[in-house]
């Protein structure tokens, strides 16, 4: 949990959805809007646009058996925190900062997924609530990260 120190602002990115998941109706713009909602709701900022700020990247890989309304759907929902890194040089190398003319690289630093097997009808819901609690994780990690993990377990505690 240590890189999500100092995460305090971040953008919200949704894969694009394959065309059979849009067919259910369910939009990566209401993926978004539910990260973005929860987030904000639970103390994080969240800008649109904005580069060198952390991402939270949001990916919904799916499988559907079908265009009846009770087909059954396979998914896996990924959450991801992306951020800006330098490569540290080898302790064998020359010593020095790191060269300011190599770009940064964009690497995944924190993830977390659930795979769920359901019935078409039910993906929309499912999806939201699955999203939700994988988004509480990356909070609490957040919040371990940047020392107030106690304050969360004494919360939790008194409930």
């Amino acid at each position: 949990v240590r890189s999500l120190a100092e995460v305090k602002t971040v953008r919200v990115l949704v894969e694009d959805l394959n065309s059979a998941t849009q067919k259910t109706g369910l939009q990566k713009e209401q993926i978004r809007a539910v990260a973005e909602k929860y987030l904000l709701e639970h103390g994080m900022k969240v800008v649109r646009g904005g580069g060198g700020v952390p991402i939270v990247y949001v990916r919904l890989s799916s499988v559907i058996g079908g265009e009846q309304e009770h087909a059954p759907i396979s998914f896996y929902l990924t959450v991801q925190v992306k951020q800006f890194a330098r490569l540290a040089r080898p302790r064998d190398a020359t010593p020095g900062e790191p060269n300011p003319d190599d770009p940064p690289l964009l690497v995944t630093t924190w993830e977390d997924g659930t795979m769920v097997m359901l019935d078409r009808s039910e993906l929309g819901f499912y999806v939201s609530q699955i999203l939700s609690n994988l988004l509480g994780t990356l909070l609490q990690d957040s919040q371990e990260a940047n020392g107030k993990g106690d304050n969360v377990a004494s919360t939790q505690n008194a409930e």
